[in-house]
């Protein structure tokens, strides 16, 4: 909403930045309000930053994973629904080896991707949101460094709305493109070291 009001003195076909940035400004806007979450979650404010960031970071190798599946579904459009299954599972190994499917069939199998509606509504969609759970962790990173230069960034980016392409935006608004270089591995650098500030004796209780 926020976005949308910034951007409303453009040119109509401007209001609104491309499906590939849309998810940017919420998300980022998340991490931005950190400051009063102590407002809604009194004593489990520590417990909702945990979560929030980890929650974060852990879902972008599991939006890589959809688009992956996505990308090698299309390519191989006789996959028997076993051969699809197979190959989910095969992604889940590689990107999340965490994950543990001891007892269930259906999700050893990889039946998870049967739940991801996005798959089947909206096809390459998901990747939208990787990267912009990406961009979004940049901003909290500048946010923990100055607050109110990071916010002004953010309405300033805001405002740019749709009035450029997804890598002219990034560049006006002096934000590291997802997908070069190094960008991903240094936010997920950061964005683990202020994690391991936490005690997590306190956030397990």
């Amino acid at each position: 909403s926020l976005q949308g009001f910034l951007g409303g003195d453009n040119i109509p076909a401007y209001r609104n930045p491309g499906m590939e940035c849309c998810e940017m400004h919420s998300m980022s806007m998340e991490y931005l309000t950190y400051p009063w979450m102590n407002l809604f979650f009194k004593e489990d404010t520590e417990k909702y930053l945990y979560q929030h960031l980890a929650d974060a970071i852990t879902f972008i190798p599991y939006g890589c994973i959809v688009d992956a599946f996505q990308a090698y579904v299309y390519e191989n459009p006789d996959l028997t629904h076993k051969e699809r299954k197979a190959y989910f599972r095969e992604l889940e190994k590689t990107y999340l080896p965490h994950k543990n499917y001891a007892g269930n069939e259906f999700l050893e199998s990889g039946g998870f991707f049967m739940k991801q509606s996005h798959i089947f509504e909206l096809p390459f969609y998901y990747l939208d949101y990787t990267i912009a759970q990406v961009v979004s962790l940049e901003f909290f990173s500048m946010s923990e460094k100055d607050h109110q230069g990071t916010f002004e960034k953010y309405l300033d980016f805001c405002s740019l709305a749709g009035t450029l392409p997804f890598r002219a935006l990034l560049k006006k608004a002096n934000i590291k493109n997802p997908m070069d270089g190094d960008t991903l591995k240094e936010v997920a650098e950061e964005t683990m070291a202020y994690l391991n500030t936490f005690d997590l004796s306190k956030i397990d209780q």
